[in-house]
Order: C-alpha cells, then structure tokens, then sequence
C-alpha cells in the first residue's frame, strides 16, 4: 500500500500543472529558511529571557537575604543591648517593683523603634512577670511559657534561638538573659519579628520569595499563587535544586540560597511567562509577519506562476488547433524570451506546412 500511495503522490506532482509545480518548489524553498529563522529566534529569545530572568531573582535574593540578615541581626543586637539595660534596672535596689515595671515597658518600646523590622519585645522574669509592647501577647503567655520549658532556653548560655510563638505570621528571637553584673538568670526576652517584612519588599506579580527555617517549616505568610498552595510541589521544590519547571502550564524559575548563620534558606519562585511580557508581543509581531510574509509570498509565486504558464497555455491551445488542421493559427508574443521564441517557431511551422500543402495541391 505504501508504494503504491508513493506512486500516486509522485505521480500526482508530475502531472500537475507547470503553475502548480512552480508554486510547490518555490513555496516549500521560501518557507523552508523562514520557518528555520523564526524558530532560531525564539529560541535565542526565550533562552536570553531565560538568563536574565536568572540574574535578576539571584540579584533579588541576595537582596533579600542581606536585609533578612540585617533584620534579624538587629533582633540580636538588640537583645543583647536590652540584657544590658534590664540588668541595669534589676541591679537598683532603690526602685520600686511598679516604676521598674514601667521602665521595663519603656525600655522594650524604645529599643522596638530603634531596632528595624521588630514587631514587638517580650519579656519574662524569673518570677514570672510578664512585659510586652504589645497587649495581646497575654494571650499567649502559657504557650511561652511551655516554649521556655521545652527549649534549651533554660540551659543555654545567652546566645539567640529562633521560635514561633503564635504561629500567626512572626519570627521570634528568644534569649535567656543573664545579668551581666552577678552571672544570676534575670528572664528570657522574646523579640517578635513580622515574617511578611523579612521577604514582602522582594514579592511582586511575577516573583514569589519562600523562606524556611533549618528545620524546613516555613515562615512566609500566607500564599495566594496556586503553585505556593500545593503543599507537594513545594516540598518538591524545598528538596529540589536550581531549575526550571513546569505547573498549570506555566514555566517557574527556581533559584535558591542559604542565610548564614541561621540555616535558614530563601527560595525564589519566578514566573517566566509572566516575566516574559514582551514574549506574547514578539510571538504575535512574528506571527503577524510571518503570515504578511506567507501571503505576499504566495500572491509573488502564483504571480509569477501564471505569468509563465499562461503564455504556454496559448501555446497549448494553438498548438492543438493546428493538430486539428487549423493552419491559420498565429502565436503573437511581444516578448523575447524563450516562450516568444517558441511562437515565433510555431508560427514558422504552420506557416511552412501552408506553403508545402499549397504546393502539393
């Protein structure tokens, strides 16, 4: 069957018309480099967009990663300035329980607007007194307290841990302070830090920005995006390395990197479609010419097609009528190519057979 469907399309192009064949050889020639040179552009597009949308999410997370690094840096400093400060008022015998109480509450709110990106200061003495700048971390006093138990908070050597108290959208710093005076434990402070203003300066309609803590829970806030909703790719993306991939027929960037000394890692999800917004453009500009190209070659070639084989045409026809015995057939072709030549030798033809069959009668 195959030869024979084989003999058919050969035979098919054979014995086309001269118009046809033309019109075939000439299109499949024009749109062999065109198809060949619209591909090879948006490849190179597609991998220059590629690149620099590369560049600019690792630019972004490091970024990013500096003002995490300093925001939680100054969570450390501050803490450490506030040891300083509440063993002060720990040390002065001479005031009160309830102007201590006081200063304490001013100190923590002091050092909340010196220090970027604190949300807000807790602290907790040994006998149990409770001090925040914000009035609703009473709420959630028993799950500090259970913390501190839990911990190494109780045996560590004053150095910073990293907490989730709430739950609820903050970061916390938490610290056993020691008096710096007597070497006595005084409380431990909690320096509560927003999670939305570690990464929402980096967050945009295109780039997303996740950030993990050493255990690998997160701590960003809430998602919006379906890919940040599947709690399976983005386990898969956790575990995962640099890469590019595909969801909901969509192509993300992936780029990552770890936060020093902390252990904690920012991820950077990038949208490359949505990245690419001149992409649909230059697609659709390409396509637009493309087709403008596809039709002018396609008028050009039948143009030209039926500017040769309409004279071959008259040449048929006449041809065919001096078959039939009309001798008084004329070809009168302007031109001087090959087909007007032809005429002319057609002309010369019947003009000679006129002659000999007068000739002979």
């Amino acid at each position: 069957m195959e030869s024979i469907h084989g003999r058919r399309d050969k035979g098919f192009f054979r014995n086309a018309s001269i118009k046809y064949k033309i019109a075939i050889i000439t299109g499949v020639t024009m749109l062999i480099p065109m198809v060949t040179l619209a591909v090879l552009m948006l490849t190179f597009y597609n991998r220059a967009i590629l690149e620099r949308s590369n560049r600019q999410t690792e630019e972004n997370i490091r970024i990013m990663s500096e003002r995490i690094a300093t925001v939680v840096d100054n969570g450390a400093v501050c803490a450490n300035h506030l040891t300083i400060e509440l063993s002060d008022l720990y040390n002065n015998r001479d005031i009160k329980l309830v102007t201590r109480n006081s200063k304490l509450l001013g100190t923590l709110n002091s050092a909340r607007i010196v220090y970027m990106g604190i949300d807000s200061i807790i602290f907790t003495d040994c006998e149990e007194t409770f001090i925040s700048t914000d009035p609703s971390a009473v709420y959630h006093t028993e799950e500090i307290y259970e913390l501190i138990e839990k911990t190494d908070l109780q045996n560590n050597n004053g150095q910073p841990v990293l907490l989730d108290i709430d739950g609820e959208g903050t970061v916390t710093l938490a610290k056993r302070v020691i008096n710096v005076t007597s070497g006595t434990p005084l409380g431990y402070l909690f320096i509560n830090i927003d999670r939305s203003k570690l990464v929402e300066s980096a967050w945009s309609e295109i780039s997303f920005y996740l950030l993990y803590d050493m255990t690998g829970d997160s701590i960003q806030g809430d998602y919006s995006e379906g890919i940040l909703q599947d709690a399976d790719k983005l386990e898969e993306i956790y575990y995962g390395s640099d890469s590019l991939i595909r969801y909901s027929g969509e192509s993300w960037v992936i780029k990552r990197t770890v936060l020093e000394p902390y252990g904690w890692t920012v991820i950077g999800i990038t949208n490359l479609n949505r990245f690419n917004v001149t992409g649909n453009e230059f697609f659709l500009i390409l396509l637009i010419a493309g087709g403008i190209g596809i039709l002018l070659l396609a008028i050009t070639v039948f143009a030209t097609a039926t500017l040769v084989t309409r004279p071959l045409a008259r040449l048929h026809d006449g041809a065919e009528k001096i078959a039939e015995g009309d001798m008084s057939v004329r070809f009168h072709f302007n031109t001087r190519d090959e087909i007007g030549m032809l005429g002319r030798i057609f002309n010369y033809m019947t003009q000679r057979n006129t002659e000999l069959l007068i000739a002979v009668d």
